[in-house]
């Protein structure tokens, strides 16, 4: 169980799991007199080189930072100072649902969202199919490898979702991730963007991924 306070201002901490790892997280608070919700957010691939200070997960946490909403990413077990060793998702998944759960008790009266890239898109995903008890605002999943693990097995998530992808993904199929939209729309609430000049790391198109972002924070 977590038990450290949510400090003011941007911080790095090292969190307590309850089975006594540490995680390293980087934290943006408001007073919560101001602040406007909450966001976590999930890293790319951690044996490719993905870390919370990833630019796309960056560009993520500016994006929520910009309008007043606190902002805790995270470094998944076995990358930078997180100790444990990966663990294929389900232990990323485990150690997000705990984060979780301490968000939800700091902050109970205040929206909160879920943001994900590449292989942290999977392990958001993942959450949110699970029994848990955090309500969620919206869910952002950015470039979600839908032919690496199995999303196509997700068939519902209930919660808002909001896609985005773009259309020149050299790593992540984007029909593949079209088919697998499509599907999740029968039974959830799924926003697609794509974004036409966009790679997997949105090189050049980072302004692009925010302003979609935050046309679905405003709707």
């Amino acid at each position: 169980m977590i038990v450290a306070e949510y400090p003011l201002g941007e911080s790095s901490v090292l969190l307590s799991l309850g089975d006594g790892r540490k995680i390293e997280c980087k934290l943006y608070g408001a007073p919560l007199n101001q602040a406007k919700g909450v966001a976590v957010m999930c890293h790319p691939h951690s044996l490719l080189g993905g870390t919370m200070d990833n630019k796309v997960v960056h560009t993520l946490w500016r994006t929520f930072k910009s309008i007043g909403i606190n902002v805790l990413r995270f470094n998944f077990r076995g990358v930078g100072a997180s100790e444990g060793q990966y663990d294929h998702g389900q232990g990323e998944t485990d150690d997000l649902a705990e984060i979780m759960d301490w968000i939800a008790v700091k902050f109970p009266r205040q929206p909160i969202y879920l943001a994900g890239f590449s292989f942290g898109a999977y392990v958001a995903a993942a959450y949110v199919t699970r029994d848990r008890h955090v309500p969620l605002k919206r869910v952002f999943l950015i470039a979600p490898p839908v032919h690496h693990f199995a999303m196509e097995h997700i068939e519902h998530l209930n919660v808002p979702v909001s896609i985005v992808m773009g259309e020149r993904d050299e790593l992540v199929p984007v029909e593949q991730v079209m088919r697998w939209a499509d599907k999740l729309a029968e039974r959830s609430v799924v926003q697609v963007h794509m974004l036409p000049d966009a790679t997997h790391f949105f090189h050049g198109q980072l302004l692009a991924l925010k302003e979609k972002m935050l046309q679905d924070l405003a709707g």
